[in-house]
């Protein structure tokens, strides 16, 4: 058996975007447009309806449109952005290098026609600046490390050109908000990078951006019908930082039921809330069928839900995404899960199986996947197995039951913090705030051999406890100790959320 790798490795400055709240972000702000723009982008009804279709990922309908408005109109432009828009989300939803492959010489030629906007026009710096940033990832994701980071160059360039040529123009500022936050809020070591590549980000002015976007544009007829695409991006970015308190999809008046980006996002929501039953039962009710373009990231957490609040069901989702996915990404994640649904079931042999698998996997995807590797090496303890399921499925004081007792004294560093960050969570979650200080702060004294995320999330939630409290000083200091810990699965993610708070102190 070949040994896995122990360490996890710090990604380049476009992966850590990619693995961020951008992709997303892409989702709805490569859904941007112009109602009445010049006369190369207009968008009439029938291209207002086209953008509806992506929203709800209807690209059967979509491409139907499009080629009629072709017909109809062979120089709106729109129909081009739309097109280039719809590619990007595809590739994003369903990744795999074969149809990036396939698709980027249209993304070229869809690129050049935007071009002939005329620069007067501020759609066309926003429209080739989101498209850009979009094929950046993409080429990022893919191995296309200097291309990249060209492309991630020039979209900032057109996107800060844009902003500062027209300071009133909101539709830009939402996607050039999200740039100034996600650069804002990366780890100290890619601050230096993105320094020399010559970006250069904020949070607090990103976070209001995004903010003042949304709503100007609520507030202008013309900019109305930004609505879900706005909406969907204020709520995520908010919801990923856990900025507080954070709109919600329901809150912002979107139809959550009609599409599945917007179920994706609201289930995360409520599962942020304690109401994983709730979440369960959306997941379940998105919109599936012939002509619509297929999401099997959400058969992965539908089963990932249904592990917290039906067990007996989870199996079969994790199942279908093996099946449908057609990339590497999550894969390892859904094999430790089913290694979770034979544990609770007590099939040991499974178990078995699952774990063997895991040990033999190459290098994770994303952050799910490797971690999912580092647990199958160091082996599942079954009371925190289930006690972390409890805790996500809101039943927090199940999962206090279950780690009544001081952990064992056989068990090892990583399961002694892991079992007093999972009291911690806990007892935050019932605001109960000075006993989960108590158990964060108990299992720090456990330090594990590398580090973890239960290692850096305690000290960013010990930040976040001391914030409640008002003792800044404090507060300021957790989050300098969160910021100390690197190379375990998100740690990315960890120290934005360390650096959102400091930026604010």
């Amino acid at each position: 058996m070949v040994a896995p790798s122990t360490s996890y490795r710090p990604r380049a400055l476009l992966q850590i975007l990619k693995e961020g709240f951008l992709p997303l972000f892409f989702c709805g702000t490569l859904l941007s447009g112009s109602a009445a723009s010049a006369q190369h982008v207009d968008f009439n009804a029938r291209m207002e309806k086209a953008l509806q279709d992506i929203v709800h990922l209807r690209y059967g309908a979509l491409h139907q449109k499009l080629r009629q408005e072709r017909k109809k109109h062979p120089q709106n432009r729109a129909a081009d952005y739309l097109e280039a828009a719809s590619i990007c989300i595809a590739l994003f939803v369903n990744e795999r290098v074969e149809g990036f492959t396939q698709e980027e010489p249209r993304l070229e030629t869809l690129l050049e026609r935007l071009e002939t906007v005329p620069e007067k026009d501020p759609y066309q710096k926003l429209l080739r600046g989101e498209i850009m940033l979009g094929t950046a990832i993409l080429q990022g994701k893919y191995g296309h490390t200097w291309a990249a980071a060209w492309r991630f160059s020039k979209a900032y360039k057109l996107l800060k050109t844009n902003y500062e040529r027209f300071p009133e123009f909101a539709p830009n500022y939402l996607p050039w908000g999200v740039l100034m936050t996600a650069i804002g809020s990366l780890p100290e070591s890619y601050q230096v990078i993105a320094g020399l590549l010559g970006f250069a980000g904020d949070v607090d002015s990103g976070l209001a951006l995004i903010r003042q976007g949304y709503y100007q544009c609520q507030n202008t007829a013309r900019w109305r019908f930004y609505k879900g695409y706005h909406g969907f991006v204020y709520a995520f970015v908010y919801q990923q930082l856990e900025i507080k308190p954070a709109p919600t999809l329901p809150q912002l008046g979107l139809p959550v039921a009609s599409s599945s980006f917007f179920i994706y996002l609201h289930a995360q929501e409520l599962l942020d809330q304690g109401k994983a039953t709730k979440a369960y039962i959306l997941l379940q009710k998105r919109p599936q069928g012939e002509g619509l373009l297929p999401f099997p990231f959400l058969h992965y957490l539908t089963g990932k839900v249904a592990l917290s609040v039906a067990p007996e069901k989870a199996g079969p989702h994790f199942h279908r995404f093996l099946r449908e996915s057609e990339n590497d990404i999550y894969r390892n994640s859904s094999q430790r899960f089913l290694a979770w649904y034979h544990l609770l079931r007590r099939e040991k042999d499974s178990v078995a199986y699952w774990r063997e698998r895991l040990l033999q996997a190459p290098p994770g995807a994303s952050g799910a996947d490797e971690q999912a590797r580092r647990e199958a090496r160091l082996g599942w303890n079954p009371t925190l197995v289930r006690a972390r399921l409890a805790y996500d499925g809101g039943r927090y004081h199940e999962a206090l039951h279950l780690l009544k007792n001081d952990p064992p004294a056989h068990l090892a560093n990583w399961a002694r913090l892991e079992w007093h960050y999972r009291q911690g969570r806990a007892y935050q979650a019932l605001h109960a705030y000075q006993k989960a200080q108590k158990h964060y702060q108990r299992g720090l004294r456990y330090p594990p051999t590398e580090n973890s995320y239960a290692l850096g999330n305690s000290t960013l939630q010990l930040g976040n406890l001391a914030l409640k409290a008002q003792d800044t000083s404090t507060a300021r200091q957790w989050y300098q100790r969160c910021l100390n810990y690197t190379d375990y699965p998100f740690y990315e993610g960890i120290h934005q959320k360390a650096k959102a708070r400091l930026s604010g102190l």
